[in-house]
């Protein structure tokens, strides 16, 4: 999928399943903007393998969250805001390896014990259609989530 769709659904799709208060926004827009959009640093080595499956994703959010709980942000928050953040982290990356599971490439989930992809072999990442439909459908979550603000 292309960077702008996996960012829109990958934030709507967190914002609306967290649903944080106001004031605690930014600890899940953040890592979910970072999560959403991180699995395509493997774009310049072997593309939907290094970073497009669970081991990494598990590795990056233990990073995460160590990053954040030994940070002056730590002092600022509560230790279970820091567990939401750190929650928000593998489920925005997640949704980048689901939306990439339905092109043709698929993901290698298991990588790098295994070379097998998954995925169904729907369209191209760059299909107009399907990231027009994702696009909207994250949008409509973001609107969801922004409407009890209203």
């Amino acid at each position: 999928m292309k960077r702008g769709t996996h960012i829109i659904f990958g934030v709507g799709a967190t914002l609306s399943l967290f649903n944080p208060p106001a004031d605690l926004v930014p600890l899940v827009l953040v890592p979910a903007l970072i999560a959403s959009v991180l699995p395509d640093l493997d774009l310049r080595f072997k593309h939907r393998s290094a970073l497009h499956n669970l081991f990494a994703m598990s590795l990056l959010t233990v990073l995460f969250y160590k990053t954040i709980s030994s940070s002056l942000l730590s002092s600022l928050v509560v230790e279970s805001t820091i567990k939401v953040a750190t929650l928000a982290f593998p489920f925005a990356y997640s949704t980048h390896l689901i939306l990439d599971s339905f092109t043709k490439q698929g993901v290698a989930l298991l990588w790098p014990l295994s070379q097998r992809r998954f995925g169904l072999s729907a369209t191209r990442h760059d299909d107009p259609i399907l990231n027009a439909i994702l696009s909207l459908t994250g949008i409509m979550l973001l609107t969801l989530w922004l409407s009890k603000f209203l």
